[in-house]
């Protein structure tokens, strides 16, 4: 049992809220007699969000008393800290704001500022909101496209339930949820281990331009900024999906599917390394790079070949299927040439193609266009069809994952926070519990460049350690916990 724990017990027993509750939830029980049962009942969970709220602010001040009596009484932290001064401090949790007293320290040794209640509520210097609504704020916007939308729904939830809410005053400004959303520039996370490795894996990847604030000036003209945004999903297959009366619909979901997204230039390499985190290499046979055709997609069928695996590129049917519409609409014509493709057929492909411009020379431009990216993917396309056969959703895979909260909008990013935004954006699509992690890496501390590394282990310290009372804290970058105010 922590300190936390026990103070709270302690607090729950030698304090009657369980009788002031029940006196409470009585009297709003009383009205529903009414014709009103609506509205009273309304008012019986507004009164009830409004108790429970006041119950855990007064749990959480009697807690934090005793646990820095506990503390600062204890023979331990006399052996090591001076008691510098008792200063209050006001913070919002999510039972609302609550201000306390809280004792100060200096270290005997090193003469540093140290405050135990601070580091144990996990409270960073200068903070106005504890971390669980920090963590709260960037997981949610993991999946908003809104800032000032996510500091209104973490504003009523810190309020409560309310018959008559005053929602100007209950919002969190857009400039704090940035704060804290941009507090960690980047969390690393080892992939999660796929139950089964199979032998076929196949990787859709393609990119999406995200616009930057501040435009560029290119011959005396100001001109928007752009940045590509890489992105890949591994999946093993794809299954039906199945309804749960046991229909079966005609939808299809990928199985085992994972997200990878770099900001480097070196985006398939680290694509094979976190690969090798999730995947048992020995076991995989072979590798389909499904995409556009863009020369960095299928640049990745080298980088990814083994000596035991087979990498090769294989080209989208709604990016083939485009080009020969762009060409004719004839349906003849269209199935000749998707014949002819499928099977190699330059010369005649080409013979139709001028056939084809005789008779519509104004779209001469267009149909050569696009003839010339059907015969620069020709290799791709047979793998396609005659391998592959599952098709690719990419398409539809970036307009869910980046799309939407990126570019749905007409807005702008800052260019060091939109790979922050994009991180957390990813680990939510994974399935990465973005909330425990968020608060995982202040209480880990972050590097110079505000990252939080997961990937590295931690060296297990323990038998080093001394009771928890006469706990030490290290000298740390500013980025840790431990300093206080």
């Amino acid at each position: 049992m922590n300190i936390l724990t026990q103070a709270f017990n302690q607090v729950f027993n030698n304090y009657p809220f369980n009788n002031e509750l029940v006196t409470q939830l009585n009297d709003y029980i009383a009205p529903i007699g009414g014709r009103n049962t609506g509205i009273a009942y309304a008012q019986l969970c507004s009164g009830l969000s409004a108790s429970l709220k006041s119950f855990g602010r007064t749990v959480l001040l009697n807690m934090i008393h005793d646990m820095d009596g506990q503390f600062r009484y204890s023979q331990g932290r006399m052996a090591r800290y001076y008691v510098k001064n008792t200063r209050e401090r006001t913070i919002t949790t999510l039972f609302g704001t609550i201000t306390f007293l809280r004792t100060e320290y200096q270290d005997r040794m090193t003469g540093e500022n140290y405050c135990y209640v601070d580091r144990k509520l996990g409270i960073l210097k200068r903070d106005r909101y504890d971390c669980n609504i920090a963590a709260m704020a960037t997981e949610l916007y993991a999946n908003q496209n809104s800032m000032i939308k996510v500091g209104e729904i973490i504003g009523q939830m810190i309020k409560g339930y309310e018959l008559e809410p005053n929602n100007r005053f209950t919002a969190i400004s857009r400039q704090q949820i940035f704060k804290m959303i941009n507090r960690i520039k980047l969390m690393k996370i080892v992939p999660e281990m796929a139950e089964e490795t199979p032998e076929t894996i196949y990787i859709m990847a393609d990119e999406k331009y995200i616009s930057l604030q501040y435009r560029t000036k290119k011959e005396n003209t100001e001109q928007p900024r752009k940045k590509m945004n890489k992105l890949a999903v591994a999946f093993s297959g794809r299954e039906q999906i199945i309804k749960k009366d046991g229909t079966v619909q005609k939808r299809w979901e990928l199985r085992d599917k994972w997200i990878f997204s770099y900001d480097s230039g070196f985006f398939w390499p680290q694509l094979r390394e976190d690969m090798a985190l999730r995947y048992d290499e020995a076991k995989i046979k072979r590798i389909y790079i499904l995409g556009d055709g863009a020369a960095w997609i299928k640049a990745g069928a080298e980088d990814l070949r083994a000596a035991d695996t087979s990498a090769r590129f294989a080209l989208d049917r709604f990016h083939f299927g485009q080009a020969l519409t762009r060409i004719t609409k004839d349906k003849e014509k269209y199935r000749l040439l998707f014949d002819y493709a499928l099977h190699q057929d330059k010369e005649s492909f080409q013979a139709l193609i001028n056939s084809i411009i005789e008779d519509k020379p104004q779209n001469k431009d267009t149909i050569q266009k696009n003839s010339d990216y059907i015969l620069s993917q020709l290799k791709g396309i047979r793998t396609m069809y005659q391998e592959v056969k599952i098709g690719c959703a990419m398409e539809q895979a970036i307009s869910h994952i980046m799309a939407s909260p990126f570019t749905s909008v007409p807005k702008a990013y800052g260019g060091s926070h939109l790979p922050t935004y994009i991180n957390n954006r990813i680990n939510q699509q994974n399935g990465i519990n973005i909330r425990r992690h968020y608060i995982e890496a202040l209480d880990k501390g972050l590097d110079e460049d505000s990252t939080a590394d997961f990937t590295i282990n931690d060296l297990d310290m323990s038998m080093f350690d001394g009771p928890e009372e006469t706990y030490r804290p290290a000298k740390t970058s500013l980025h840790h916990r431990n300093k206080s105010n």
